[in-house]
């Protein structure tokens, strides 16, 4: 497992079963920091679009960003260019968004979330990323 995914599980271990804005706002960002390598990879707006709104909203938790609705068009864009389907450096780039722009507080949600991104990267891997 990845040194980023690991730390993740393990600042999560400490966090109670329902994540406070800050614990929330401390992994997005670190997923995002993720992100940061493969997004140079992407020539598509709408992913770079949703990655810059989501690292703003977490970083300002700023309100002018209706995460509710930049879920709903992210997971439209998926839908629309990848369905499940991960053979590609864009599919993975979404997928990794969708998980920063879903507001769960739930720690398992996020238990899930980190064996998912550990998928991921292990995808990017085999891509030659």
């Amino acid at each position: 497992m990845r040194v980023e995914i690991e730390e993740l599980y393990d600042y999560l271990d400490q966090c109670d079963d329902e994540l406070k804005i800050n614990e929330k706002q401390f992994i997005n960002l670190k997923i995002l920091k993720i992100v940061e390598r493969y997004l140079k990879h992407t020539k598509n707006e709408d992913i770079i679009n949703i990655y810059n709104k989501s690292k703003y909203y977490w970083k300002t938790l700023d309100n002018q960003i209706n995460l509710d609705e930049l879920k709903e068009s992210a997971w439209e864009l998926n839908n629309k260019l990848f369905g499940i389907t991960y053979n590609n450096i864009d599919a993975i780039i979404l997928r990794f968004l969708l998980g920063t722009v879903d507001n769960n507080s739930n720690k398992d949600y996020f238990d899930q979330s980190f064996d998912f991104d550990d998928y991921l990267l292990d995808l990017a891997e085999q891509l030659g990323y």
